[in-house]
């Protein structure tokens, strides 16, 4: 499979060259999100699952996280791209989502679990204690 380049926004080549942003991921985003997957420790899956959320999905799952985390007060933004790279330098598996869509995705899906984002999501949700990420 030829290597996907990551930007910004996700995934490149989901939109004509013309309309893409070819902005490399933001370092301070990538940052937030290494600092939230170390906190978490998903389980590593053999390969990419596509039936778990998708990077856009999860990014906004890291953002409440340490929005709980920080406060409202600290930037706690986290751009797909930056998901996406943090997620790779951490050593996890990806792919393009297959959303069935007539257009290529920008979102990625993870060599992670469908029950332990919804663990992480129920928890933050709910604005339970995330005390036991935080050890």
């Amino acid at each position: 499979m030829k290597d996907l380049i990551i930007y910004a926004n996700g995934i490149d080549g989901a939109y004509n060259s013309k309309e893409w942003d070819k902005t490399y991921p933001n370092v301070d985003e990538i940052k937030r999100a290494v600092e939230f997957i170390k906190i978490i420790q998903f389980k590593k899956l053999k390969r990419p699952n596509q039936q778990c959320s998708s990077s856009y999905s999860i990014k906004h799952i890291a953002e409440d996280f340490l929005r709980l985390k920080y406060g409202d007060n600290k930037n706690c933004y986290i751009s797909n791209g930056a998901f996406i790279e943090a997620m790779k330098q951490q050593g996890y598996l990806f792919e393009r989502q297959n959303d069935k869509s007539p257009y290529l995705s920008l979102n990625a899906v993870f060599n992670i679990s469908v029950s332990e984002v919804r663990k992480i999501r129920i928890a933050i949700c709910y604005e339970r204690n995330i005390s036991e990420y935080l050890l």
